[in-house]
């Protein structure tokens, strides 16, 4: 435990200097404490020998459920979002499928069978919400039309990705069982989570009401933060994400008058800024391997090209079908770019299967194969996550001067 202690007091310490030399030439933050992961993780120091460690991986999910709650809590007008839900509702649509038949396409033609080239393209079709949703609070983004419309889309793609995450699992043969009872039980669980959503965002302001008369220290802190993270498990358990249980969990709770205090604020922020919400990016450096970095990094510059013209131009048509003006169309698009846990989560359900069926994906030749292609995908990752928040801000100076 003591060792756990001490790296962690390294990791924040040079996380927040390598975070302030970054926003002191001009990028955002966050690459600072991402580069602090690959600095201290597995490819360089090793000081986090194993990211995927228990504690690391708990005080990183923390942080993503942090992030979001932070999103929809300070920055989150749900009336807003809604506001332009016909071209968030279009733009999830056309980042979801755009991707992921030019992707399965791609992957058929490299030689890939049509299950692991459906996953692919079901990898490539998720955006990271998280990393997203930073980028837009860095480039003071969060609020302004295509911050609003990118958010809708975020909520809306994490759904369609899931639905068609489930199908083609079943499919495959990854799950097993009915197809169709597996797309019914994630649909029906969607529509579980967001009655209760409509429910608490009734009752909750009368809760926290209540909780004035309290006289243990701290009660209101204490029930918002138990509110989180009992959204987030229950999102979970229906078949959505953590973080979008996270991100509505703030959009409810903003409703009542009594959180809405800059005390309050301040302290939700100093908890999530200062300790947890670093972790995550920093934890998310650290799962880069970079070992074979030069072995994939024409596959993983292939992937990025691929996608990166298919998200930014089916977006920037999308922006323009709908009057945006040129750079807030490409602001879209950069929105959508991003990849992370998602797409993690979706790969190592590849090879999981692929190492359980070798026969079904061409053999041991062809698993060796989807163990590299997993390799450039990491590193994809590792791109999308630097390139999305330094071209956010970039197009974000060029819509002030507009």
């Amino acid at each position: 435990m003591i060792e756990y202690l001490l790296i962690l007091a390294v990791v924040l310490i040079v996380a927040k200097i390598l975070g302030e030399l970054c926003e002191r030439i001009g990028i955002p933050s966050i690459l600072g404490e991402i580069g602090t992961g690959i600095l201290l993780g597995p490819t360089a120091f090793g000081l986090i020998s194993n990211p995927n460690e228990a504690v690391f991986q708990l005080f990183a999910e923390i942080g993503i459920i942090m992030l979001l709650f932070v999103a929809g809590f300070e920055y989150v007008d749900i009336k807003s979002v809604l506001k332009y839900k016909r071209v968030s509702i279009t733009l999830s649509l056309v980042s979801s499928f755009i991707p992921l038949i030019g992707v399965t396409l791609w992957g058929l033609s490299m030689g890939y069978n049509w299950g692991a080239s459906l996953l692919l393209g079901i990898a490539l079709s998720a955006t990271s919400m998280g990393i997203t949703v930073r980028s837009l609070l860095d480039c003071n983004q969060i609020n302004s039309k295509p911050g609003r419309t990118i958010l809708g889309s975020l909520v809306l793609n994490d759904i369609t990705g899931l639905i068609l995450m489930t199908i083609v699992l079943g499919v495959v043969g990854a799950r097993g069982g009915d197809i169709l009872m597996n797309t019914l039980f994630v649909m029906g669980g969607i529509g579980v989570f967001f009655l209760l959503f409509l429910v608490a965002e009734y009752i909750m302001p009368y809760v926290i009401l209540y909780s004035i008369k309290l006289r243990v220290e701290e009660a209101q802190f204490t029930l918002v933060f138990v509110v989180v993270l009992l959204t987030a498990f229950l999102a979970q358990n229906l078949g959505l994400s953590t973080m979008i249980g996270a991100f509505f969990a703030g959009v409810f709770l903003s409703r009542s008058s009594i959180l809405e205090t800059e005390t309050f604020s301040q302290k939700i922020s100093s908890v999530s800024y200062g300790l947890f919400i670093p972790l995550f990016f920093v934890m998310a450096g650290a799962r880069m391997d970079l070992s074979h970095f030069s072995e994939t990094i024409g596959l993983a510059l292939m992937m990025l090209t691929l996608i990166t013209s298919l998200q930014i131009g089916s977006a920037f048509v999308v922006g323009r079908l709908y009057k945006y003006k040129t750079w807030e169309s490409i602001m879209l698009g950069l929105g959508m770019l991003p990849y992370g846990e998602v797409t993690l989560i979706v790969m190592t359900a590849l090879l999981t299967m692929a190492a359980g069926n070798i026969e079904r994906f061409g053999g041991a030749e062809a698993l060796e194969g989807l163990h590299s292609l997993f390799s450039a995908v990491l590193i994809l990752i590792a791109m999308t996550v630097v390139i999305a928040p330094l071209t956010m801000r970039f197009v974000s100076r060029r819509l002030k001067k507009a």
